[in-house]
């Protein structure tokens, strides 16, 4: 609501101005536009990485009078109840389980599998010899960026947050 950002540094001219946005729930909502326009910047900016110049990000229904302004959520809070796929997310020295299961010291193997199904990997990550066990590099050395954008996907898919967020996640 009125949405404004501006980086921080002298003679910085606002990157959003007036931002005024509705993102219904349970939808797919996409926000294009050219290189430069600030699309990161928001997303950013709905992951509380920044807080807004100035305006609300308000977060719940409004047609049920339930909503909260994102700035007096906590980012633990917040962040335990979303996925994110970044541009560059971060791979770990690590088997395929556990890259896409995180935090979780047992992953689900049906919830593994129906994660790579939604991301579109699971039969790559089948016909691996070692399946989910397979370690990859840090970085996700060892596979494609294709590949390595696929798991990111799985494991905010995995996490089954009641909201995710997606930044130029199939651009590889």
């Amino acid at each position: 609501s009125n949405l404004h950002f501006t980086y921080n540094g002298a003679g910085n001219e606002s990157v959003l101005k007036n931002i005024n946005l509705h993102i219904p729930q349970n939808k797919t909502t996409a926000i294009v536009g050219a290189s430069g326009r600030g699309k990161t910047t928001l997303i950013k900016l709905l992951l509380r990485f920044y807080d807004p110049t100035q305006g609300d990000i308000l977060i719940g229904s409004e047609q049920y009078g339930v909503q909260t302004n994102l700035k007096n959520t906590s980012h633990r809070n917040w962040r335990n109840n979303i996925g994110v796929v970044m541009q560059e997310g971060y791979i770990f020295s690590d088997t395929i389980a556990n890259n896409i299961a995180i935090k979780d010291e047992n992953p689900d193997m049906e919830k593994l599998m129906e994660a790579c199904r939604i991301a579109n990997i699971l039969e790559y990550v089948q016909n691996l010899p070692l399946g989910f066990n397979t370690k990859i590099g840090a970085e996700g050395n060892g596979i494609s960026s294709g590949q390595r954008q696929r798991l990111l996907i799985a494991r905010a898919v995995y996490k089954n947050p009641p909201y995710i967020f997606l930044d130029e996640a199939t651009n590889a």
